[in-house]
């Protein structure tokens, strides 16, 4: 399996429950519409944590939210990321997204329960 994973800060000149809304009903559409995606979820970010003694209040997010999603392999990912789809997906970005602050990575999952 190969997982990446996109970690974001919205765009400032936007409103925050607007751009949202548009994760999920435009953004998430264009994903879901790319060849070989096997799994996408979108994480939407509420607050730091406050339990983590790493969350310092009164200070914006570091982030807004990641998302993840989930290729057979890194050959089926390159694939996906020849196509039309995945190429208006990658267009689409900066109309939310704050492109400067975007990190991105492929991960090894690791799941302990």
């Amino acid at each position: 399996m190969y997982k990446v994973v996109w970690i974001t800060k919205f765009r400032q000149d936007r409103d925050r429950d607007e751009m949202r809304r548009w994760w999920l009903e435009v953004h998430g559409e264009l994903f879901l519409k790319i060849p070989g995606v096997l799994h996408y979820v979108q994480n939407h970010w509420e607050q730091e944590n406050p339990h983590s003694g790493a969350a310092v209040t009164g200070r914006e997010m570091a982030f807004d939210g990641h998302a993840e999603a989930w290729f057979e392999s890194e050959e089926a990912f390159m694939t996906a990321l020849a196509t039309d789809e995945f190429q208006a997906a990658i267009a689409d970005v900066p109309e939310c997204f704050d492109t400067h602050s975007m990190v991105s990575g492929v991960l090894t999952e690791h799941v302990m329960r």
